[in-house]
């Protein structure tokens, strides 16, 4: 059973209203609701140009495509590295792209806000802040690929893939944001510098069909000096870019509501 029928007392007098069983049901029924509903609406959205279609809309749209195990496949193919000075366009491959990858494709989603406090990292749940001014990214989540170290020794990475959706042409950050959202982090997850200095980190920005590309790597400003840990940190950021069109809108369009939804995990 997932609803109930309650009685409520309003200044009309007691009416009956349908509720969720539980908060946690009703958590999952409205994930489900807004997955499906997001799905269904994205072809009229993704044709509309700037002045018909609010940022907040394509932030919505642009980071849960990638809870959607056939978009993610295509959006892989898509994705364009913005290389550091000095480096070749494909120099680095996101952590995507890997077919060993465990949460490549997020199976659950976790809401959370400024007093949320003392959380697990969970392989495969897509963390969405609810506020709308959380600092430098619009969502992420977490990859687990088997891989080597220098010593020959079979490891476990971890990489956090950011996720930030811009109608810009360029989306630079300042010292400040990054230092919140650092802030913001070790808030939410326990023992969050420890797991933090072994991480691998990818920043994915997400673009709309008319957007004019970001086309360089992306700056934090301003730049702090050797043992600066705010500007050692966003230099060891993958970055890449993405553009919502084509093939990829199609996939959105085909696929079935994803895991997060009820579909199967990739």
């Amino acid at each position: 059973m997932l609803a109930k029928l309650v009685r409520v007392v309003t200044e009309n007098g007691e009416e009956c209203r349908n509720r969720a069983v539980s908060i946690d049901i009703e958590q999952k029924l409205r994930v489900w609701a807004d997955t499906a509903c997001m799905r269904d609406n994205y072809l009229r959205k993704v044709f509309r140009g700037k002045e018909e279609w609010a940022a907040d809309e394509f932030e919505n749209v642009g980071v849960y495509a990638f809870t959607m195990g056939n978009v993610v496949q295509t959006i892989v193919t898509h994705l364009r590295y913005l290389p550091r000075v000095g480096e070749e366009m494909d120099s680095n491959v996101s952590a995507l792209a890997s077919g060993n990858a465990v949460g490549r494709v997020p199976t659950s989603l976790r809401q959370f806000n400024p007093e949320t406090t003392g959380q697990d990292i969970e392989v495969g749940c897509f963390y969405r802040p609810v506020q709308g001014n959380f600092p430098v990214v619009d969502a992420f989540f977490f990859v687990t690929e088997p891989a080597v170290d220098r010593e020959g020794r079979a490891i476990i990475t971890t990489t956090i893939v950011l996720l930030q959706a811009t109608v810009a042409p360029t989306h630079h950050t300042t010292r400040e944001k990054v230092d919140k959202f650092i802030k913001a982090m070790k808030q939410l997850f326990c023992e969050w510098d420890e797991l933090a200095r072994n991480l691998k980190w990818e920043l994915i920005y997400i673009q709309y069909s008319d957007s004019n590309p970001i086309e360089e790597r992306q700056k934090c400003e301003p730049v702090g000096g050797r043992g600066d840990h705010t500007t050692e940190l966003w230099n060891r950021i993958n970055q890449f870019q993405v553009k919502m069109e084509g093939n990829i809108v199609k996939e959105i369009i085909q696929d079935e509501p994803n895991a997060i939804a009820g579909g199967p995990a990739a």
